[in-house]
Protein backbone atom coordinates (compact mmCIF):
# COMPACT_ATOMS: atom_id res chain seq x y z
CA UNK A 1 0.00 0.00 0.00
CA UNK A 2 1.35 3.31 -1.32
CA UNK A 3 1.06 6.13 1.31
CA UNK A 4 1.69 10.03 0.87
CA UNK A 5 2.49 12.76 3.47
CA UNK A 6 -0.47 14.95 4.50
CA UNK A 7 -0.60 18.09 7.09
CA UNK A 8 -3.65 18.98 8.52
CA UNK A 9 -3.78 22.17 10.12
CA UNK A 10 -6.29 22.99 12.67
CA UNK A 11 -7.77 26.86 13.33
CA UNK A 12 -9.96 26.69 16.36
CA UNK A 13 -12.32 29.58 17.42
CA UNK A 14 -13.63 30.32 21.13
CA UNK A 15 -16.00 32.58 22.55
CA UNK A 16 -17.22 33.32 25.75
CA UNK A 17 -20.25 31.73 27.10
CA UNK A 18 -23.59 33.96 24.75
CA UNK A 19 -21.15 36.13 23.10
CA UNK A 20 -20.24 38.28 26.08
CA UNK A 21 -17.63 40.14 25.68
CA UNK A 22 -14.45 39.99 28.16
CA UNK A 23 -14.47 42.89 30.58
CA UNK A 24 -11.21 43.47 29.96
CA UNK A 25 -10.47 43.00 27.01
CA UNK A 26 -10.15 46.60 25.74
CA UNK A 27 -7.59 47.09 28.87
CA UNK A 28 -5.60 44.02 27.62
CA UNK A 29 -5.33 44.48 24.44
CA UNK A 30 -3.84 47.76 24.84
CA UNK A 31 -1.28 46.71 27.46
CA UNK A 32 -0.37 42.95 26.96
CA UNK A 33 -0.44 42.72 23.28
CA UNK A 34 -0.12 46.16 21.61
CA UNK A 35 -1.79 44.42 18.58
CA UNK A 36 -3.16 47.95 17.42
CA UNK A 37 0.45 49.49 16.81
CA UNK A 38 1.47 46.45 14.67
CA UNK A 39 -1.12 46.10 12.71
CA UNK A 40 0.24 49.91 11.62
CA UNK A 41 3.03 47.99 10.40
CA UNK A 42 1.76 44.74 9.03
CA UNK A 43 -1.77 44.09 7.77
CA UNK A 44 -2.94 40.69 8.68
CA UNK A 45 -2.28 38.97 5.33
CA UNK A 46 1.27 40.32 5.58
CA UNK A 47 1.60 38.63 8.67
CA UNK A 48 0.10 35.28 7.57
CA UNK A 49 2.31 34.87 3.84
CA UNK A 50 4.99 35.48 6.93
CA UNK A 51 3.77 33.32 8.97
CA UNK A 52 3.52 30.55 6.67
CA UNK A 53 6.59 30.78 5.04
CA UNK A 54 8.90 30.80 8.35
CA UNK A 55 6.96 27.33 8.44
CA UNK A 56 7.52 26.35 5.20
CA UNK A 57 3.97 25.54 4.37
CA UNK A 58 2.70 25.71 0.70
CA UNK A 59 -0.03 27.95 -0.28
CA UNK A 60 -1.34 29.84 -3.10
CA UNK A 61 -2.51 33.16 -3.21
CA UNK A 62 -6.08 32.57 -4.61
CA UNK A 63 -7.17 30.36 -2.02
CA UNK A 64 -6.24 32.35 1.01
CA UNK A 65 -7.96 35.27 0.29
CA UNK A 66 -11.29 34.54 -1.22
Amino acid sequence: MHESPSQLIVHAVFSMKDRRLFPYSEQIRIEISNQTEHHRRFSFQEELRELLKRRRVAFDERYLWE
